[in-house]
């Protein structure tokens, strides 16, 4: 095409094309693997705290259901051991599975080597293939082959333009919704924790409880992708209530103390408290510096309110582990994570604490606690 199009010489355009076509591959290989490397490698760091806070809620929810103390001993995780040993599994494939890749990439430059000949010397094959039939017909069967291989090179160029469009558009939507690549690829599949409007009803109720508060801090784990996504759907339910929203981030102990001090320093009138692995295992600290600090709280974890937050708002962690059950069971069964989809929560909990409101001189509404599902005197 370059060569006629653009009356560029034959041979500096079949240079050209191949430059083109292998600075696209390295272009979406840059914007598509990095990213895909760097979500796995922030996997991988949070997923033992994420099983500890599994493993703990398991042990919550037997001691919770006496029906389950007959089946169930605390400290053996039946569930997660499965999920382990199927983990186990697919990493004992990995030499075979390298092997096969191996014989792809061979075969791949074998084409590639090949194609590349064709290109540079197309009149050896087609009179290669022409000399197959008897002369009477040769003339005939070489304009058929000229009207193939024009209709076949528009095809072929059309489809490799469309799939570098189509990849490229995809690749920079999937990067400016901060969706995970992984999640692409068909690898992960579970229950979501964190609904798309569970912020802003945090937001709501957290105003009814302490209606004078006109700032509200929003701590945040900066190592977790979706806690972005709940503070920017925080600064916007909170333009709509007359609520300044600041957002902070916290990390560690340390974060966490250093995260309060600035409240303080900012005079924020209450907090949000995302949900996270991080906050469940510091669950004691912060709330502990919120009475300190004499801050009204929200909390999406039930346990920290149950341990002196004042009120909490989530998903119902034991309808949780009921769905997530039936997604273990069908995967240890043999399906796909890619055909499971991520559920977004539909059942959630509202625990309130009246002590902890008593002692920040708070009236809790009438009609928050009749939503309430559990009240602490």
């Amino acid at each position: 095409m370059l060569h006629r199009r653009a009356k560029i010489p034959e041979r500096l355009a079949f240079f050209l094309a191949i430059v083109i076509s292998f600075g696209g591959l390295i272009v979406l290989f840059y914007v598509l693997v990095p990213p895909l490397i760097a979500q796995t490698q922030e996997l991988i760091k949070v997923l033992p705290a994420y099983i500890t806070g599994w493993e703990a809620a398991i042990d919550r929810l037997a001691e919770r259901v006496p029906a389950l103390k007959s089946v169930y001993t605390p400290g053996q995780h039946k569930i997660l051991f499965a999920i382990y040993e199927q983990v186990s599994g697919q990493f004992g494939n990995v030499v075979p599975k390298v092997l096969s890749l191996v014989e792809v990439l061979v075969s791949l430059f074998s084409v590639v080597v090949m194609g590349l000949y064709l290109a540079l010397h197309p009149a050896l094959y087609r009179e290669w293939l022409i000399a197959l039939f008897p002369p009477i017909h040769r003339d005939l069967v070489r304009d058929v082959l000229a009207d193939c291989a024009g209709s076949l090179r528009a095809y072929i160029v059309g489809l490799l333009l469309t799939m570098t469009f189509l990849g490229t558009l995809t690749a920079i939507g999937l990067a400016a919704l901060k969706v995970p690549y992984a999640l692409t690829f068909g690898v992960f599949t579970g229950l979501a924790t964190i609904g798309p409007e569970l912020v802003g009803k945090q937001l709501e109720m957290l105003r009814a409880v302490a209606p004078k508060v006109s700032r509200v801090a929003i701590l945040k784990n900066p190592n977790q992708p979706t806690h972005a996504r709940a503070a920017r759907q925080a600064e916007d339910a909170g333009r709509a209530l007359g609520i300044r929203v600041q957002v902070l981030d916290a990390r560690t102990p340390s974060e966490i103390e250093a995260a309060f001090a600035a409240m303080r320093t900012q005079r924020a009138g209450g907090v949000l408290i995302l949900r996270d692995a991080v906050f469940r295992a510091q669950g004691a600290q912060i709330v502990a510096l919120a009475a300190r600090s004499r801050l009204p709280a929200m909390y999406g974890l039930r346990e920290q309110a149950e341990i002196g937050g004042l009120i909490s708002y989530g998903a119902s962690v034991p309808h949780l582990f009921q769905r997530a059950a039936s997604y273990v069971d069908r995967i240890l069964k043999g399906a796909r994570p890619a055909d499971l989809p991520v559920e977004q929560p539909t059942k959630f909990e509202l625990v309130i604490n009246l002590k902890t409101a008593k002692a920040l001189a708070l009236t809790v509404p009438p009609e928050l606690l009749g939503q309430a599902d559990h009240v602490i005197q």
